[in-house]
């Protein structure tokens, strides 16, 4: 049973993972012109796209039973050549290829792992917790 869950899992994480690589992949390519302004800064877009992505990637990862000590540096690197991949192409599009976007998006890739360590650590701890308490007999 348990197999089936992680398996389920699994593809569920890896369709929301797909699912939104996509939508980003578009969302950056997309020509300037059709890019609506928003009030938010370019650099907190593009730290905030790759923490959710880093973040969708590492607990992917995490439900194929990937270790942590491989799991961070498989990350990072697929969000830094993903990066720079994401942003020399861009001029193709008519958008402007940017090192500092490429740096934030590094930024985005640490606070992603480091909110799915916060967040691993967080669901152990409650998993433990919940295995520690005595179990409430019935009368």
């Amino acid at each position: 049973m348990k197999s089936l869950m992680m398996s389920n899992r699994f593809w569920a994480l890896l369709t929301m993972l797909v699912a939104y690589w996509m939508v980003l992949l578009y969302a950056t390519h997309m020509p300037v012109e059709y890019v609506e302004s928003v009030a938010v800064s370019d650099k907190f877009m593009h730290v905030a796209a790759y923490a959710v992505l880093s973040f969708l990637l590492a607990s992917t990862l995490h439900s194929l039973n990937w270790r942590f000590w491989t799991i961070v540096p498989t990350v990072l690197l697929t969000t830094m050549i993903y990066g720079g991949i994401d942003e020399t192409t861009q001029p193709w599009f008519g958008r402007v290829a940017d090192i500092i976007d490429w740096s934030a998006d590094q930024a985005g890739g640490v606070l992603g792992i480091i909110l799915y360590l916060v967040a691993t650590a967080t669901v152990r701890s409650i998993r433990k917790l919940i295995m520690t308490q005595p179990a409430i007999e019935a009368s």
